[in-house]
């Protein structure tokens, strides 16, 4: 059986910049030994779109309380703004990747 790599990056991590490049550059060779499955964050951006669409962050005790409207953001946001451009960059350089969400094809249920 084919090795599997899970890799959980912080959202932080995905801005443009050197965290970007340094994280591309872990990747692209561990993709050339296995698959590797990256689970990422989004939580700045998810605010940010929350506030300019009057939406109100809420959080208890420093957990992120997730309404209706809030869950529409995080999957605009965590799913378009953030998976895709990740995607497109490993493709560029020669990756074979794919952006997905859980909900594609009922990939992940919890």
């Amino acid at each position: 059986m084919e090795s599997i790599t899970l890799v959980k990056v912080g959202g932080a991590e995905l801005k443009e910049g050197p965290a970007l490049e340094g994280l591309v550059g872990a990747l692209v060779p561990m993709t050339r030994a296995g698959h590797v499955v990256v689970v990422h964050g989004g939580g700045t951006e998810i605010a940010d779109l929350q506030k300019r669409l009057g939406i109100e962050p809420r959080f208890v005790e420093g957990l992120r309380v997730t309404d209706e409207d809030s869950l529409q953001v995080a999957e605009m946001v965590l799913s378009g703004l953030v998976n895709k451009p990740l995607t497109a960059r490993l493709v560029t350089q020669g990756v074979r990747a794919i952006g997905l969400s859980g909900v594609d094809g009922g990939l992940l249920r919890a």
